[in-house]
């Protein structure tokens, strides 16, 4: 058994948690029987588009495939146990976006997602990615492409993928500073404007769905202005659950 660290304030509440979460319906059903097992994979197709003052920057695309091997069991208290698989990307390196992210290790039990890396020789720093019966997402997300420190939405939507039409779990952010001026929806900061929006997904019986981030910068200064425009999108397109 390896010795695990649960990460944030879930360490401290996990009894109470689980005597609750016993009691209470799931806020998003689909997710409480689900399994991970050795073997299991994901595929994710990605394309990450821009346009620099008009002018088309080139498009980069891809796939991204996630395998499970190597199961873990972590020992996160009195009786507290949970079994994480080792995640690899096979994907060639070069193809691989440097914006994908570096988890070790993914896990699922009773409708929570989680992911871990090993921080010290045999012990592992376990986070909840996504609670399914709470609606809980971590700060940064499964990408960790969110903040931390601004509103987000967690609904339940209906979405079209190339493999299944079902509901999805959409998380959804809309990047602005707080302590700059507001205009539409556009944060003002010393000549800057900046409007973006970040999406996650989670499906039902499949697991993290997809990501997305869209959105303009406008610079202005010394008689220039200057506007870039970026989007990135990631699918799931094929998985063995």
């Amino acid at each position: 058994m390896k010795e695990g660290l649960m990460i944030g304030s879930e360490g401290r509440q996990t009894a109470a948690l689980a005597e609750r979460r016993a009691r209470v319906p799931p806020r998003f059903p689909g997710f409480e029987e689900m399994a991970f097992f050795p073997g299991a994979y994901w595929e994710y197709s990605w394309r990450e588009m821009g346009i620099t003052n008009g002018k088309i920057d080139p498009d980069g695309s891809g796939i991204v495939r996630v395998e499970l091997s190597n199961p873990i069991d972590v020992d996160l208290g009195p009786a507290r146990a949970l079994r994480l698989f080792e995640m690899t990307c096979p994907t060639n390196p070069a193809r691989a976006p440097a914006w994908w992210p570096q988890w070790h290790y993914l896990g699922i039990d009773d409708g929570v997602l989680y992911a871990a890396a090993e921080i010290d020789a045999g012990e592992y720093g376990v986070v909840t990615i996504f609670d399914s019966k709470t609606g809980e997402v971590h700060p940064q997300g499964f990408m960790g492409s969110f903040s931390g420190r601004r509103p987000r939405s967690v609904t339940s939507r209906p979405t079209i993928n190339p493999f299944l039409i079902t509901r999805a779990v959409v998380v959804e952010e809309r990047f602005f500073d707080p302590d700059a001026d507001m205009i539409g929806g556009v944060r003002i900061c010393d000549g800057e404007r900046h409007h973006y929006k970040i999406r996650e997904l989670y499906l039902p019986g499949k697991g993290f769905g997809g990501w997305s981030r869209s959105g303009t910068s406008i610079y202005a200064g010394g008689g220039y202005v200057d506007i870039f425009e970026a989007a990135i999108e990631v699918r799931l397109t094929a998985t063995n659950l």
